[in-house]
């Protein structure tokens, strides 16, 4: 019988990884991944910390702008400063004052010139001016106000001679605003206000009125409680139009901000560990200038910034 030979096709080469090639890329691909965490988490916690710091900045600077701003337009002699411990045991801070709208000189005396007719009434057919011996309801000025009309009417009040703080919170020389008109004839001045009737103290010889918005409070609250220690929950706010109705001429003792005030509360700054504000009435004798410092220390992501900036202020009344 003649051989017979069979043929077997040749087996296809075996696919895929063996186990040694498997863990000869896992070890590599892990000596890489430890290397770039080494050198990548430095640089990586860096750029996470110097975006903290940014936004954090960016916070303070818009704080110190707001509060720069309110302090330097306030009416003269108008800042309180007071603290209070809230029920956690932290120290609550506030810094109040009356932000001024727009101001000028009033007519002190009659026109000697043409106020001299026998039947002349100051304030109708005469000039209108401010007698300290007296309750006044209407003067001229010697200042025009064209945007006078654009102030709402609950922050029109008029303030003359705030010579202590606690006099316009009290309402002693604040006077509502009635009417107002041009003047007459141009030489008894450029403009003719009415107002609710205001006794003002006699030996002030300034002539300056203000015309004041509802007072402003910045309140530092929930100070020095912290996250796991790393981030602090304190708030630097503004309160806005805060009533009349609710001030009076007691210098404050307690520091918070009644619920009524939410509705004009702005958030300044967040993650406030500390807060404080320092006030000097009067560093200059003659200058009559006073000086306010606030510090801040915020915490966020164990970040911790130490920041604080100074304003003068105008308390000549």
């Amino acid at each position: 019988m003649p051989a017979f030979n069979k043929h077997y096709p040749r087996p296809w080469p075996p696919s895929g990884f063996t186990l040694v090639e498997l863990i000869v890329v896992v070890v590599i691909l892990s000596v890489l991944s430890v290397s770039v965490t080494v050198f990548m988490r430095p640089a990586l916690e860096a750029y996470a910390s110097s975006s903290t710091r940014a936004r954090l900045t960016d916070a303070f600077i818009g704080a110190k702008a707001n509060i720069v701003t309110d302090i330097q337009n306030a009416l003269p002699n108008s800042i309180r400063i007071y603290s209070s411990l809230d029920s956690n045991g932290a120290t609550n801070s506030c810094l109040q004052l009356v932000p001024i709208m727009l101001g000028g000189r009033y007519r002190a005396g009659p026109d000697t010139v043409n106020d001299s007719s026998p039947d002349c009434t100051a304030g109708t057919n005469c000039a209108a001016f401010v007698d300290p011996s007296q309750a006044t309801t209407v003067f001229d000025t010697f200042t025009a106000h064209p945007w006078f009309s654009q102030i709402p009417s609950n922050s029109r009040r008029f303030v003359i001679n705030n010579q202590n703080g606690s006099d316009v919170y009290g309402g002693i020389n604040r006077a509502d605003y009635v009417a107002q008109a041009r003047s007459p004839f141009p030489w008894q001045g450029e403009r003719r206000y009415g107002i609710t009737s205001l006794q003002v103290s006699p030996g002030y010889q300034d002539n300056r009125f203000y015309v004041v918005d509802r007072p402003v409070m910045y309140f530092c609250h929930n100070l020095g409680v912290t996250n796991n220690g790393k981030t602090a929950n304190g708030t630097l706010s503004k309160y806005e139009a805060i009533p009349w109705s609710s001030q009076t001429s007691t210098y404050p003792t307690v520091c918070g901000a009644p619920a009524a005030y939410f509705v004009g509360r702005i958030t300044l700054v967040q993650n406030v560990l500390s807060c404080s504000f320092q006030y000097d009435s009067n560093l200059g004798a003659t200058q009559q200038s006073g000086f306010v410092r606030i510090n801040l220390q915020i915490k966020k992501d164990n970040e911790l910034f130490n920041m604080s900036f100074t304003a003068q202020v105008n308390n000549l009344p």
